[in-house]
């Protein structure tokens, strides 16, 4: 405050005057009697002003308010028609960039086992687990359980987590809450995998390439209350993706030696499972990222090329259009994930992101004209169409991302520009 000026407080503000333009008293001036032979006293307009002006200010200072008049943002923003109140509301473009490399056909979990870690995937890690009806993993209903497992529920699903999800389990599982062995519901609540059961890769389709076999062991003393009557010595779990036998199930076993098919595994003396799980009794737990989100994104699906099944070597390809034929219906989306197959050759990662970026942009594809649609406007994901918002219409503000699930293992991944292919040299400095 400056030595010219005076506050004054008063209850929900403050009144400020400036000496400067302080009024001076009102001056109260005699009329000479011949122009008021009365002797009246006058008054000019502008005094008579001043006199209501502070008889106003002083009101506001003596009085209490009737009421408070807090200032709000929305006294003073404005929003598209579509827009119910902040541009938040606007459901962001989200595409999901899937590793469908034969990588992720590998052991999920890579080091040794240690109880004392939560492992992730179709099974609960907390809950023991018994063999039910059609060979399915049914948990311990009892809530008050508690570890090592009993004889009723001998299966430890920390430990099954750990010895059989493979990196693809884990992504659909994360994603969509696993892969449901019939189309999950179409009805309230949406995408329940009900009366069904969740199952590893390879239950339900072929399996391709390469890491399709891996083993995990553990002690005899670490399987006590993990595995029912663990074979002496080692414990080994093979999980095989070489025969159509042992397609999505594992071979428990005493013996280091891969079993060739179920047949080999049981002559012996181990015993096949199926990778067969029910799904959580709770359907607000039956999903992952895209039910939790459900119509507040626009979901897209994409993969990288591969040259056996695709035809282009280079880049990915757009298997589900931004919300295109999916008009925030996400049962043909989840379907996708949930039948993704990890095949190819190679994984394209930059060459994947540069296409989705040119994607986005509505440019023409880098590497196949099939990658994706740039000449249409039901396929263009700033195109919102009735299922949206009416009319129909460009939503320029939508936000847009690109979602990468990938095991971090680019191959054959070099034809993108040049200058983009060290462009953020300055930030991670060396190469390795």
């Amino acid at each position: 405050m400056t030595g010219h000026e005076k506050h004054i407080a008063v209850p929900n503000t403050t009144v400020t005057v400036k000496e400067s333009q302080q009024p001076k008293a009102p001056s109260v001036m005699r009329n000479k009697p011949e122009d008021n032979k009365n002797g009246e006293l006058t008054m000019t307009r502008q005094t008579m002003s001043i006199f209501a002006i502070l008889a106003l200010g002083w009101a506001a200072v003596l009085l209490p308010p009737l009421e408070a008049n807090a200032q709000s943002l929305s006294d003073y923003t404005a929003y598209p028609e579509f827009l119910s109140s902040t541009s938040d509301n606007v459901p962001p473009n989200i595409l999901i960039l899937l590793d469908n490399s034969q990588t992720m056909n590998s052991k999920a979990h890579q080091s040794a086992f240690d109880p004392n870690k939560t492992y992730v995937g179709l099974f609960d890690g907390t809950d023991c687990y018994k063999v039910g009806a059609n060979l399915v993993f049914v948990p311990d209903p009892d809530a008050t359980q508690t570890k090592p497992c009993t004889a009723a529920y001998p299966w430890d699903g920390n430990l099954l987590n750990w010895a059989t999800m493979r990196r693809i389990d884990i992504v659909k599982w994360a994603l969509v809450g696993g892969k449901c062995s019939s189309s999950r519901k179409s009805t309230p609540p949406f995408h329940e995998c009900a009366g069904a059961y969740l199952e590893g890769q390879g239950q339900s389709e072929s399996m391709f390439g390469s890491n399709l076999n891996f083993t995990q062991s553990i002690s005899n003393a670490d399987a006590q209350g993990r595995v029912p009557s663990p074979p002496a010595g080692t414990v080994y779990f093979h999980v095989i993706g070489t025969d159509s036998s042992l397609y999505g199930k594992f071979c428990l076993s005493g013996l280091l030696g891969k079993p060739a098919n179920s047949s080999s595994c049981t002559a012996h003396g181990g015993t096949v499972h199926e990778i067969r799980v029910q799904p959580p009794a709770n359907p607000a737990d039956d999903g992952g990222i895209v039910q939790a989100i459900g119509k507040k994104g626009r979901f897209g699906l994409m993969e990288y090329n591969d040259p056996a099944f695709t035809g282009p070597s280079d880049g990915g390809r757009v298997i589900d259009h931004v919300d295109w034929k999916l008009n925030g219906d996400l049962g043909t989306l989840i379907d996708h994930i949930e039948t993704a197959i990890p095949q190819a050759q190679g994984a394209q990662m930059a060459e994947s992101l540069y296409e989705a970026a040119r994607y986005y942009a509505q440019i023409p594809p880098a590497y196949d004209v099939n990658d994706y649609k740039d000449d249409d406007i039901n396929f263009e994901p700033y195109w919102f169409s009735v299922n949206w918002t009416s009319p129909a219409q460009y939503v320029p503000c939508c936000k847009a991302f690109v979602l990468l699930l990938t095991d971090g293992e680019p191959t054959q991944d070099q034809n993108i520009p040049v200058a983009l292919r060290d462009y953020a040299h300055a930030v991670h400095g060396a190469h390795c």
